[in-house]
């Protein structure tokens, strides 16, 4: 879904592994005391084959406006989340192989309908980190291919969340938007985090032949949102 502020007009998308899900609740819990939170859509929309069309939780601002869920007019900025790219993958890695591997004893899990999950479970499961990197970007790196996290979600928008600070940066675009109202609002909680040790800690991960690989790929991204390794 996205999470309308129907004063304000600051529409909230929700990309994958940003932290989506503690800004759902944040905003649903904290805001709602100072504006109007909506959720669009309700639920999922699917095509005739049973795939997802629209995925409710994951959705685009453009894909909302090709369904007729939400006129242009009552949108001013698009707010979504972005995420240092070495951590985000090594992140996508672990808990594909931790999480979502289980989703497979689920005959109606989500995963058989969205395009290939289920291969990407696979490869996950069977490869080590750096080698599911190299197979999964090796050939676009020599082709000088550039890719984004969540394409769809940062070319519309306009203002952007840092997971790695995640509540500062809320905070700020609310203050920018609220003024003192939102000087009151509480802290955000920490949900659905994937459990990690220490010794996962992403840079430990990478071979160097895989972190050349996120860099060349990634490289307008992170000079975007100056990450780096």
């Amino acid at each position: 879904m996205a999470i309308h502020l129907k004063n304000s007009k600051l529409l909230f998308t929700l990309a994958p592994g940003t932290g989506s899900t503690a800004l759902e609740s944040y905003l649903f819990s904290a805001v709602k005391d100072i504006d109007t939170v909506s959720q669009i859509p309700d639920s999922d929309v699917y095509d005739d084959n049973g795939q997802t069309k629209l995925d409710k939780k994951h959705c685009t601002f453009h894909e909302l406006k090709a369904h007729n869920l939400i006129n242009s007019d009552d949108v001013s900025k698009v707010v979504t989340g972005v995420r240092n790219p070495f951590e985000f993958w090594y992140s996508e890695w672990y808990r594909t192989r931790t999480r979502w591997v289980k989703e497979i004893e689920k005959p109606n899990s989500w995963i058989f309908t969205s395009p290939n999950k289920l291969r990407t479970i696979v490869e996950c499961c069977t490869m080590e980190f750096s080698d599911w990197i190299i197979h999964r970007f090796g050939q676009d790196a020599k082709d000088g291919k550039k890719i984004d996290i969540n394409g769809g979600h940062i070319n519309e928008a306009s203002l952007f969340l840092r997971t790695e600070h995640l509540e500062a940066d809320l905070k700020a675009i609310l203050k920018s938007h609220y003024g003192d109202r939102a000087s009151s609002l509480p802290d955000m909680a920490r949900v659905n985090v994937t459990k990690k040790r220490d010794e996962t800690a992403y840079w430990q991960h990478y071979s160097a032949e895989a972190r050349h690989i996120i860099q060349s790929v990634m490289s307008d991204y992170m000079s975007k949102f100056s990450y780096q390794f």
